[in-house]
């Protein structure tokens, strides 16, 4: 079994960052919501009927029901990416501002007062609490504040004041963006190194093919998929002949270099994505292949055997030795059922026929 984490090394970036912002977005859409429908029933009370019979329906309409059905999204049907009802969220976040914009000029002009906390309030929701992209949510900051000064600019109210304040929000808006940047990049360094983590958990740190944890985790996998599917599965063990005797002779360094390349021989002939190379054990190897036939898996395996032979030693012992594979290998039949134990029993039979024949040969059989 591969640790939990797993799943989250191999999905992307995106899916990781809904993992860890899922909470803090499902609290601010909840606490936004109560709040506009707080401050919907504050229009009721403070502000006069004419007035609020405008904002009111405006609120609903634009704030609270968007709101109410992202609520409903992000609680009960929680999306799998942080991309996902992006625009929605980033259209909810323009609403929200510009309306404060609107019900800001007609306090103005009834002569009523109205705090600009209001604004601050939604420049958090936008630029922090909901984890946006920082391009866009940027963007649509620079519009809503756009929006407020071209307000007070038709009211007349465009004084020194009201000029240092609209900077000073501007300031907090830009420091939320990169509160929210800063926390965006130190999360996908932790993903990076949650990926590295996996790569370091499933590689072999000599050869850079997958290791023997990976191994049993695939042959599951594969013979999961063989039976809804009814194609083979091959597996096939490739054990280096006398490899003691090429380290107690030439050197771990030359042991592996043999490793090396025959590593690099067995992956080229995984280019398929249900294909997969291994290295189990000191010196042994496996494939896994997901639909060949018997025919071209003897021939997969013959080839590979002469490539190997082909490896030089490379070192300074001036020999014409080179090193040799035994290959085992068994081909599932499309309607029957295997466990893990039972394939990879077969494949091993195969590879300690191949031993006892005298080595250097490839043995194929039905498992």
């Amino acid at each position: 079994m591969l640790p939990d984490w797993a799943s989250t090394a191999k999905a992307p970036f995106s899916h990781y960052l809904m993992q860890q912002s899922i909470k803090l977005r499902q609290w601010s859409l909840l606490i936004a919501l109560i709040l506009y429908g707080l401050f919907a029933v504050l229009d009721c009370i403070k502000f006069p009927v004419q007035m609020a019979s405008i904002t009111v329906p405006v609120r609903f309409s634009f704030i609270v029901l968007p709101l109410a059905a992202l609520n409903y999204i992000f609680w009960f049907r929680v999306p799998n990416s942080i991309s996902d009802f992006k625009n929605s969220l980033l259209l909810v976040y323009f609403f929200v501002g510009c309306i404060h914009s609107l019900i800001y000029a007609l306090a103005v002009s009834h002569n009523l007062v109205f705090s600009q906390l209001g604004l601050v309030l939604i420049l958090v929701f936008g630029c922090l609490l909901t984890a946006l992209p920082i391009k866009p949510a940027g963007w649509v900051t620079v519009v809503i504040l756009a929006i407020f000064g071209a307000t007070n600019l038709f009211l007349d109210r465009m004084s020194l004041d009201m000029v240092i304040a609209i900077l000073i929000i501007a300031s907090v808006a830009v420091l939320l963006l990169l509160i929210n940047h800063a926390c965006q990049q130190v999360l996908r360094e932790n993903f990076q190194l949650i990926k590295q983590l996996y790569r370091d958990t499933i590689r072999d740190s000599l050869t850079q093919l997958y290791n023997k944890r990976f191994f049993d985790t695939q042959v599951d996998n594969l013979l999961l998929l063989m039976g809804r599917e009814h194609i083979p599965v091959s597996l096939v063990l490739v054990d280096v002949d006398h490899f003691k005797r090429i380290n107690d002779k030439h050197g771990h360094r030359v042991g592996d270099h043999v490793l090396g390349c025959i590593a690099t021989i067995l992956q080229r002939y995984c280019r398929r994505p249900n294909d997969y190379a291994f290295r189990i054990g000191g010196d042994e190897f496996a494939i896994l292949f997901y639909g060949i036939s018997k025919d071209k898996l003897i021939s997969v395996c013959e080839e590979m055997r002469s490539r190997v032979m082909e490896i030089s030693l490379d070192d300074d012992s001036n020999t014409a030795e080179s090193p040799q594979v035994s290959i085992g290998a068994c081909v599932t039949e499309k309607t029957s059922h295997y466990t893990n134990a039972e394939l990879f029993e077969a494949a091993d039979n195969s590879l300690y026929k191949a031993k006892a024949q005298g080595r250097n040969i490839c043995l194929i059989e039905s498992a």
